[in-house]
């Protein structure tokens, strides 16, 4: 009976991962719509995309993730933006919450426990009002920024439309690096250079790496992990040494032709969580828990 579910097994997982969303992780730039930005481009961009999906790790033309949409926005008014919000939020001119113009971003920490770093972006529209890709089950809305949830949570404020006249220059940005995107609802980020196969486990080989002696992930039959990373060719070693010198043991699962670095194993679902927030401030603010 065991060897036949043994066989069984590939057989249903194949058939699931033929299910299974399908994602394109490659970045792709906005086609140009107006030559210069504008806050009338920019609201003709938002009013059309408002009510799109939400879906982690793309920007657009249909779906989108928090900083898709600001990445999507403002390249269609011909300005290279990052990709990311917590890099988004390090160009750009700073102003105070109550000196924004329509198109700032606002920038907030989510986290359960905030420690003030970004992870999540929306775009000013006047009135008390922001647009952004909310989550996976409301997708882009409009929100009060003086919510009790929202207002406490803003990080900074940025300012990327020039000011004066339609016709002025394009402001130049210093793009910084890495390219990671937010938020994983669904899976683990990309490198900016890999070429990911739909997500399904066709095989669950796990190679298990020798640590620095790990003290916080120290069981050794949990199914419970915390991903860190996909990769289509191998994971950075510097990551590796990120992740020994904070405590932890992980391993890395092949699914397909992609390799995922994983933290743990944890016993149960609760002990994977208590180290998520530990894990997303140190390691990858992208990271999420997972059983396999």
């Amino acid at each position: 009976m065991k060897s036949f579910f043994l066989l069984l097994f590939p057989i249903i997982i194949i058939s699931l991962s033929g299910c299974a969303p399908k994602y394109d992780y490659r970045i792709h730039k906005p086609k140009v719509k107006y030559k210069k930005p504008s806050k009338d481009a920019l609201a003709r961009t938002l009013k059309e995309k408002l009510g799109s999906k939400y879906v982690w790790a793309e920007e657009g033309p249909r779906s989108f993730d928090c900083s898709g949409l600001t990445y999507y926005s403002y390249g269609r008014m011909n300005m290279e933006i990052p990709r990311v919000s917590r890099e988004q939020a390090k160009v750009g001119k700073t102003v105070a919450l109550d000196q924004l113009k329509y198109g700032d971003l606002l920038f907030f920490d989510t986290a359960k426990k905030r420690t003030g770093k970004v992870n999540h972006v929306g775009i000013y529209i006047g009135d008390g009002k922001f647009q952004h890709a909310s989550s996976s089950t409301e997708g882009v809305i409009i929100t009060d920024v003086n919510s009790s949830y929202y207002k406490k949570r803003v990080v900074v404020c940025k300012r990327y439309l020039p000011d004066g006249p339609s016709n002025a220059t394009v402001p130049k940005l210093t793009i910084p690096k890495p390219i990671i995107p937010d938020q994983p609802y669904m899976v683990a980020q990309a490198t900016d250079t890999s070429t990911i196969t739909p997500l399904g486990i066709e095989e669950q080989t796990i190679q298990k790496h020798a640590s620095n002696t790990p003290s916080k992930a120290i069981h050794s039959t949990g199914k419970h992990y915390i991903q860190v990373g996909t990769f289509a060719n191998e994971p950075s070693k510097a990551l590796f040494r990120q992740i020994l010198s904070n405590g932890y043991q992980y391993k890395v699962l092949q699914v397909n032709s992609a390799k995922k670095v994983l933290i743990g194993p944890y016993v149960t679902k609760t002990q994977a969580s208590q180290e998520l927030d530990n894990i997303r401030a140190t390691i990858l603010p992208d990271a999420f828990a997972m059983k396999i």
